[in-house]
């Protein structure tokens, strides 16, 4: 996180002080200001995308509720889908390719990042000290930390 992402965005929470504002940004895992980004947020097309039914090998035909998972293959990930009007415990597995295909990027992305949290990428404490720390580390922006 750089300098100036930290104060541009801080300045749209005026009510929280700086360190308030780090901790509230990032205590689900994952950083809330990029849950809300176009790049993220499904189009009308992509929604309609969601409706059309895959056919699945056995012949039968199958609507995406969502992706719940992912594995690593030798190339690769393999993504968890669990379908429309089936129980949870029935998901299949698709490859990211066959995925993309049907243009559901934002969905693959989506696990991507929650996986990335998952795996302690985003592992280190979220505390006052910790936040201070990482402000100080910066330098630049400890006139607006005090």
């Amino acid at each position: 996180m750089t300098s100036e992402k930290i104060l541009k965005n801080s300045f749209r929470h005026l009510e929280k002080t700086l360190n308030q504002y780090i901790q509230w940004r990032y205590a689900i895992g994952e950083d809330r200001e990029n849950l809300t980004k176009v790049d993220r947020i499904l189009t009308e097309e992509e929604e309609a995308a969601l409706q059309e039914p895959f056919k699945m090998e056995d012949g039968t035909k199958r609507v995406l509720q969502e992706l719940v998972g992912r594995r690593k293959l030798k190339r690769g990930y393999e993504y968890e889908c669990r379908w429309r009007g089936f129980a949870p415990t029935e998901t299949t597995w698709m490859t990211r390719a066959k995925l993309e295909e049907r243009g559901f990027s934002k969905l693959i992305t989506e696990v991507d990042v929650k996986e990335a949290a998952r795996l302690g990428m985003h592992s280190k404490p979220l505390t006052q000290a910790q936040v201070e720390k990482h402000l100080m580390d910066l330098g630049e922006l400890r006139v607006f930390f005090f």
